[in-house]
């Protein structure tokens, strides 16, 4: 479970672990994952939604299947943010990575993306960040989802391409496995 739901952080595109601890099973069907983002200055959270790819099936489907998703009590409770950032820490001490801290994994994908190639408006609407204005509030409707969907299958690739660890100058960056059966 714990693979997993570190897994899901990564191939969802980085998502804020407080709004990603708040997943529930009615948040996501075949095809979407929703949550809820809180910050800016709005008076209601603002939905953000994700296309569900084949890498997050695969993760979603080794999590409970009623309540919430990231929970360490089988759905009862959503987990705590810390617990995804501690069990992180651990697994990057496994790996002799020094001062890792799991927020530095958001950072990583937006800079991975946009070496890639995508936008900073697509790599903003995945992250949900600097999504206002007049134009983002009252004009333009469009949910980004195909765009969202190719920024998240080109980021599989190059989080896996070699020599990933020799292009980065960070002692703090590894790839997170599946764990054996």
């Amino acid at each position: 479970m714990i693979g997993a739901a570190l897994r899901l952080h990564v191939v969802t595109g980085g998502q804020r672990t407080a709004q990603l601890v708040r997943l529930r099973d009615t948040d996501v069907s075949r095809f979407t994952l929703k949550m809820l983002d809180p910050k800016g200055k709005r008076s209601a959270p603002r939905a953000h939604v994700l296309p569900v790819t084949d890498k997050m099936s695969a993760e979603l489907a080794l999590l409970p299947k009623k309540g919430h998703l990231l929970s360490t009590n089988d759905g009862e409770t959503p987990m705590h943010p810390t617990s995804m950032s501690t069990w992180a820490a651990e697994v990057a001490e496994r790996a002799d990575i020094e001062d890792f801290q799991l927020k530095r994994v958001r950072s990583g994908i937006e800079t991975i993306l946009a070496e890639a190639g995508v936008s900073l408006h697509i790599r903003g609407q995945l992250q949900s960040h600097g999504i206002g204005g007049v134009q983002a509030t009252h004009y333009d409707s469009h949910d980004y989802i195909p765009e969202k969907r190719d920024a998240l299958a080109a980021l599989y690739p190059l989080l896996l391409r070699p020599g990933l660890k020799k292009r980065t100058t960070a002692k703090n960056v590894t790839p997170l496995r599946r764990a054996p059966r």
